[in-house]
């Protein structure tokens, strides 16, 4: 299933940000690659349309809440419901890639607190990050909202949903685009 929820913008922190205490009753993270547009989308690109209409490339962490005591269960209209858990999106400095990308080597790292939690290359559930993109395009159209130059959009997680507690320190690196750092 794909999915989109809006972030919004006083939730997009760069690398370093705090997490303050009163901000999330859980905190869940994901290993993301965050884009910027360069142009607006139409909805009819197709993937490589869509990788030249990118600006800047970087590593991000989605900080994930849920209002459920048991984060929805394995309801996907509750999680909906739920903004998809999309409490902030931590973003690292951006770079440019300028050409073609093999995604199946791309190797995304999660540390928490020094320990390496996720260490795996070509682990995008879609194999492709852009593959979300080009549906997001194609549905954000559809519903006259379509994608616009300076837009900001998270891929999709690289290693899956974790759960951290309070006082931890998180990392995650990108090889090739980046590094963005948390501290709950």
């Amino acid at each position: 299933m794909i999915s989109a929820a809006l972030v919004p913008e006083l939730a997009v922190h760069g690398s370093g940000w705090r997490v303050p205490s009163t901000y999330s009753m859980g905190l869940g993270i994901e290993s993301e690659i965050a884009i910027r547009l360069s142009h607006d989308l139409n909805g009819s690109e197709e993937e490589l349309e869509v990788f030249n209409a990118i600006d800047e490339w970087m590593p991000a962490i989605e900080l994930c809440d849920t209002r459920f005591v048991d984060g929805g269960g394995e309801n996907t209209l509750l999680k909906l419901a739920d903004q998809q858990m999309s409490r902030a999106l931590i973003v690292g400095a951006a770079s440019k890639l300028t050409s073609a990308h093999d995604w199946k080597l791309q190797r995304a790292q999660l540390k928490v607190d020094g320990q390496i939690r996720f260490d795996q290359s070509g682990s995008h559930p879609f194999g492709s990050p852009l593959s979300n993109v080009v549906w997001l395009a194609r549905h954000a159209a559809s519903q006259g909202m379509p994608l616009m130059a300076g837009d900001v959009i998270a891929t999709g997680s690289w290693s899956g949903l974790s759960w951290i507690n309070e006082g931890q320190a998180v990392e995650v690196d990108f090889h090739g685009i980046g590094e963005v750092l948390l501290k709950v």
